[in-house]
């Protein structure tokens, strides 16, 4: 059994070789998920959408400024995405890249900016199911109840309602799919080192979860002072 394992894990890395290309992976990550972002605003953020959420907040002519304004910008917005996402994958990998600096295990920066952003599709996944949710099975009625749509997380087992708004937040990072994220970075870690997979994931935990707690306990605290 562990010789197949090896085997199969050897044939992977060799096709990884061969076939993994990190630009052109990048290209159609962004692709994939502004594709996302594009059916989403056209299909579920409609204007009756728009009008539902603001009713009570905006004027008819403001909705309708709002909704031109939008249209202007969103293409702007999405060609946005790939900035954000280099942003976001440095920032992961610099806090991989201190522990392995404080450890002094010598991975380099450069994978592990790779393995941030091969772990970063795993959030593709439950957007996909969001936007399946509302073309197929439910109509959005406001943007909020689109926007509270956070499958296998502790906070879809509440009602909106019963939940402060200071715990939403950390609410709908405890999900599957962060968890997810965190193994698949633990395996990212062993494929370039020589760790086992338990030292990997202990890696992952006194990194970026200990950086991700810190964050969640910071966006905790400025919504207790701001509300």
């Amino acid at each position: 059994m562990d010789t197949i394992i090896i085997n199969n894990s050897n044939k992977l890395e060799t096709f990884l070789r061969k076939h993994y290309k990190p630009n052109w992976f990048f290209v159609f990550f962004c692709f994939v998920s502004i594709l996302q972002s594009f059916i989403l605003n056209k299909f579920v953020f409609t204007n009756d959408v728009f009008y539902k959420s603001y009713s009570e907040q905006l004027t008819t002519e403001k909705i309708q400024d709002l909704l031109h304004t939008i249209s202007k910008v969103k293409w702007f917005v999405y060609s946005l995405t790939p900035i954000l996402y280099i942003i976001k994958f440095t920032i992961v990998a610099m806090v991989l890249a201190t522990g392995d600096l404080v450890f002094d295990y010598k991975m380099g920066f450069r994978k592990l900016f790779q393995i941030a952003m091969i772990a970063e599709t795993i959030f593709l996944v439950p957007q996909s199911i969001k936007l399946i949710w509302f073309l197929v099975f439910e109509n959005a009625e406001t943007i909020r109840q689109v926007g509270s749509f956070e499958i296998l997380s502790i906070y879809s087992m509440f009602n909106e309602q019963d939940i402060y708004d200071w715990l939403r937040y950390p609410f709908s990072l405890a999900n599957i799919f962060e968890l997810t994220y965190w193994l698949i970075l633990a395996i990212g870690i062993k494929h370039i080192t020589n760790f086992n997979f338990n030292k990997s994931l202990k890696f992952v935990l006194s990194t970026y979860v200990s950086a991700l707690f810190l964050w969640a306990v910071f966006v905790v605290f400025l919504s207790l002072n701001l509300s």
